[in-house]
């Protein structure tokens, strides 16, 4: 079973406790997505981490499978009907229920409604092109692949810069 939990903040208590948070930086290193998920360099301690999925123009989301946490997603850059996704999941998932996992989290974004009115219509998605399981992992989500454009990505922990593979996802109808 899947289930996407919101970590929002609620009476100035967030959903889940800096620890359990940690530890999924700490897994995220681990399995080797923190230099993929993270490449330009900017998140580097636990402080940073916590700063990105605790500040105002980010919204995160856990993904539990089987009630363990699996992976994690965010959005931001929310503009009129669209915002940027971005995604990672755990490696024992891959293959298993990464796929539903990030359909899931794609519903829930897409059920948030403004009034009456769908919030979203679109995630877009800007991700290394030399990360090809990320790429796979978006188009068996629905992502649809716009196409390369070179020098976008700059990997700091490579310090070249690479292709992004630009992507979209409109809303499930």
């Amino acid at each position: 079973m899947i289930t996407v939990f919101p970590y929002v903040e609620i009476n100035g208590v967030f959903t889940l406790p800096d620890e359990t948070v940690k530890a999924v930086l700490y897994k995220m290193v681990h399995d080797g997505t923190f230099q993929i998920v993270f490449y330009e360099g900017m998140i580097k301690s636990e402080e940073d981490f916590l700063k990105l999925l605790k500040s105002k123009g980010n919204y995160p989301v856990f993904v539990y499978a089987d009630g363990k946490i699996q992976g994690l997603a965010w959005l931001n850059d929310l503009k009129d009907n669209h915002a940027t996704g971005h995604f990672c999941v755990f490696r024992e998932s891959w293959g298993k229920t990464a796929r539903e996992m990030g359909i899931e989290v794609l519903k829930y974004w897409f059920s948030f409604k403004n009034g009456d009115k769908s919030l979203f219509d679109v995630i877009l998605g800007v991700t290394p092109s030399e990360y090809k399981p990320a790429v796979n992992f978006i188009n068996e989500i629905g992502f649809k692949v716009l196409g390369e454009v070179p020098h976008v990505c700059y990997n700091a922990f490579t310090g070249k810069r690479g292709a992004a593979t630009f992507s979209y996802c409109e809303r499930f109808t």
